[in-house]
């Protein structure tokens, strides 16, 4: 299942990518905007940053840019960073456990491998200029 935290880096995401010609967004216009809260931010953050998808400066003009291209982004590399258990059905993460999913093993590679390519596909761009509803479960 895709988490809250992952929906809400793609929220950041976008809005960063809307606001490139600006410096450094403060987390409380992200937060302002975006609707979430400064504490919940402060946790999504880090992993952006660490991941070399925003920089950020600290200071009274401090705040946060993207530093990559909005066409570079994809969903899929945002849920892989916030979702640890990303899997649809657990035993696909395990090899010696695929085995317990018999004949239905094949059906949901095939799954996992389709909701990998369409989300490879859709880049934070593609988000800016789409309205795409991401609070469903695959």
């Amino acid at each position: 299942m895709i988490s809250s935290r992952s929906k809400n880096a793609l929220k950041v995401l976008i809005y960063l990518f809307e606001k490139k010609n600006e410096e450094f967004i403060s987390l409380k216009e992200i937060s302002d905007f975006n609707d979430i809260s400064l504490k919940y931010l402060e946790q999504i953050m880090p992993k952006l940053t660490k991941a070399k998808l925003v920089d950020a400066k600290l200071g009274k003009s401090g705040g946060y840019r993207l530093l990559k291209d909005g066409l570079d982004i994809k969903v899929w590399d945002i849920f892989l960073l916030y979702d640890e258990d990303i899997y649809l059905v657990s035993e696909l993460k395990n090899e010696n456990e695929k085995q317990n999913l018999g004949k239905t093993m094949k059906m949901w590679e095939e799954f996992f491998q389709k909701e990998k390519e369409y989300f490879s596909n859709i880049s934070i761009s593609d988000l800016s200029e789409e309205e795409y509803v991401l609070d469903f479960v695959i």
